[in-house]
């Protein structure tokens, strides 16, 4: 079994995690994560699938079921996976670095927010959305003029260490397209058959200090024409905070902790939240990045 560290974790897992820094165990430190390969499904969990059942939570206690196995998380501390037949370990590690780590990490009292976190002078910001709306092609313009990544696609934050993001994966998942564009093809790892996806290994834009959340920059597509900057306030930012959740389908499938909600009403009151409004159609990306850059140098001081 391989040894990796990730967000002040020891990781230990019978499956290669991509991405992951490995660690060096000399002093001896338990786990605090274990990732073991398992061959036989628990009759209930195959019972509840047949059903259509394909997640559960609970205190403790979580599974979910997908095209590439089924993932049992306890106590916090292990994940078991039962993969199906023909899936590589680079899928496999792609479910447990992000459904599998985000149930280990909610019952540590985080709480997982689909985003990249990114840095600018000090100051780490978020950008969310729906899939679609441009959040990676942004992320990728900022990344060209000087900024650095902490997280690609999920941050995690947590009002007990005062919202401090630390430093994720090095790790980009981009798709084929973006790929094929890419010349150094031994930093590429193709980890989704099903969603054509690719890592990018990207070590030169990476930030590896930690940093203070004050920002969240949430896109979303405009039935209008214009481009729309919305700083929001109140019940508004909540909301956002919940809109941008990455366990926020799973939630669907089983039930939303009322510490889950508590958290996001404590990082909403804490930090800014703007809303952008791009139009569907048109080219804005370099009109949003302005717009970024000089809200952070203008407000910095008080972020």
């Amino acid at each position: 079994m391989d040894l990796y560290y990730f967000y002040n974790l020891v990781i230990q897992s019978d499956i290669e995690l991509y991405g992951l820094s490995g660690y060096n165990n000399s002093n001896n430190r338990i786990p605090d994560v274990v990732v073991k390969l398992k061959d036989s499904l628990p009759q209930d969990i195959i019972s509840k699938t047949g059903k259509g059942i394909v997640a559960e939570h609970q205190t403790n206690y979580a599974w979910f079921y997908c095209y590439a196995g089924c993932f049992i998380i306890e106590n916090g501390c292990s994940i078991h996976v039962y993969p199906k037949d023909g899936i590589t370990d680079n899928e496999l590690s792609g479910f447990i670095l992000g459904w599998g780590l985000s149930f280990i990490f909610l019952e540590k009292g985080y709480t997982a927010i689909h985003s990249s976190a990114l840095s600018f002078k000090h100051v780490v910001f978020l950008i969310s959305g729906q899939s679609g709306v441009g959040k990676s092609t942004l992320s990728s313009y900022l990344l060209k003029h000087g900024y650095k990544y902490l997280t690609d696609d999920i941050t995690y934050v947590s009002p007990d260490t005062d919202y401090v993001v630390f430093p994720g994966i090095p790790i980009q998942k981009i798709c084929r397209e973006a790929a094929l564009k890419i010349s150094e093809k031994e930093l590429l790892i193709y980890t989704d058959s099903k969603k054509d996806k690719y890592a990018y290994k990207n070590i030169k834009d990476f930030e590896s200090n930690p940093g203070r959340l004050k920002v969240l920059f949430l896109i979303e597509i405009s039935p209008n024409d214009s481009l729309e900057f919305i700083e929001l306030s109140g019940p508004d930012k909540l909301t956002a905070v919940l809109e941008s959740l990455y366990m926020k389908n799973m939630f669907g499938y089983t039930h939303f902790p009322i510490e889950e909600k508590i958290r996001c009403l404590k990082i909403a009151s804490a930090i800014k939240v703007i809303k952008i409004r791009r139009p569907a159609t048109g080219n804005t990306i370099e009109e949003i990045c302005n717009y970024i850059q000089k809200y952070l140098e203008v407000n910095i001081c008080q972020l």
